[in-house]
């Protein structure tokens, strides 16, 4: 019996340093909403993302929500993202099935967080919440969209905060601090800014790593089927018998 004590007691302890090991705590919630001084009606103006924000682990879960979409969830951790499409009341994590619709997307989004950010002063000032900050346009060499090759992306950052959140989105910039505000350049009366900050305390159990790992193989694993159908596909097409017209006719 007390062999047995032993052994479950061993087992609760390594389940419990593994689920630690794996576990993410987000000890910030930034609450943002979308804002605009010239429009009356705007098809953003429910735009709401609550970002929360782990200083340990340099990660953010955002949980998006508008008219269109309501409760969608992304984790971004090291310039990756992945799509989240629950978490349970036991705080687990569940990513969507269909990785050959999901992961694409979660891979270009990827590539422009994990490029090489580079930040230029606008020279500009700001206010958003009792928060001074800088602007800054943001330019990428490894991100091909327009708005970012022609500085139009702009943020208004914070760099003497404390709470530091912009190199958990943009792990490689050349900057870091608080995003107070993201909008576009050459209009800023229309952006999203940051309503509030608060201290929660608040784990999941998830191993980023090893989940985006397991979607991209996913991927791959998709990709040489979908190619393997297509090579089957064009081989029964060539396959199939020609009669010459004067054969089928004499």
């Amino acid at each position: 019996l007390m062999k047995k004590i032993l052994y479950v007691s061993a087992l609760f302890v390594a389940i419990s340093g593994y689920a630690q090991k794996n576990q993410i705590k987000f000890d910030n919630l930034l609450q943002y909403s979308f804002k605009s001084s010239e429009r009356e009606i705007s098809d953003y103006e429910s735009f709401k993302t609550n970002v929360y924000f782990s200083s340990t682990k340099k990660a953010s879960l955002f949980e998006f929500n508008s008219n269109y979409q309501s409760n969608s969830m992304a984790i971004v951790k090291g310039g990756k993202m992945i799509s989240i499409a629950s978490i349970g009341l036991d705080r687990v994590v569940k990513t969507p099935n269909a990785a050959s619709y999901t992961f694409p997307t979660m891979q270009s989004t990827g590539e422009t967080l994990g490029g090489n950010a580079n930040f230029v002063s606008m020279n500009k000032k700001g206010n958003f919440n009792g928060i001074s900050c800088d602007y800054y346009t943001l330019t990428s060499q490894d991100v091909s969209e327009a708005s970012y090759s022609d500085n139009q992306v702009c943020f208004c950052v914070d760099t003497t905060n404390k709470t530091k959140n912009l190199k958990a989105i943009f792990p490689n910039s050349n900057i870091d601090g608080l995003v107070l505000a993201y909008g576009n350049s050459e209009n800023l009366n229309d952006h999203i800014s940051l309503d509030a900050i608060k201290k929660v305390d608040l784990s999941i159990d998830f191993d980023f790593d090893s989940e985006y790992k397991k979607l991209e193989n996913e991927y791959t694993e998709y990709l040489a089927q979908f190619e393997e159908t297509e090579v089957d596909t064009a081989y029964a097409t060539t396959d199939v018998p020609v009669i010459a017209y004067d054969d089928y006719y004499n």
